[in-house]
């Protein structure tokens, strides 16, 4: 689990609960970190990437047991 991320995170934002996320990045950080927020029980959680087939290949990761709805963009174009 990304609590190292997550516990740290509350001093900022009081609780994930009920909001959507915006998470930045498709590695495997974010990977940890997107599962945490899915498990801190996000509303949606949108997943931002300079490549698109990286935020798609961890939306359909996540979808496959987590039923949060995830979308994946990648904002800046589909850049390799």
């Amino acid at each position: 689990m990304a609590l190292g991320f997550y516990t740290p995170s509350k001093r900022w934002v009081s609780d994930v609960a009920g909001r959507t996320v915006m998470l930045l990045g498709a590695g495997g950080a974010a990977r940890a970190i997107a599962v945490q927020l899915c498990l801190s029980g996000v509303r949606r959680l949108l997943l931002a990437n300079r490549t698109l087939t990286r935020a798609e290949d961890l939306a359909a990761f996540l979808k496959q047991n987590i039923p949060v709805p995830i979308s994946a963009l990648s904002p800046w174009g589909n850049h390799p």
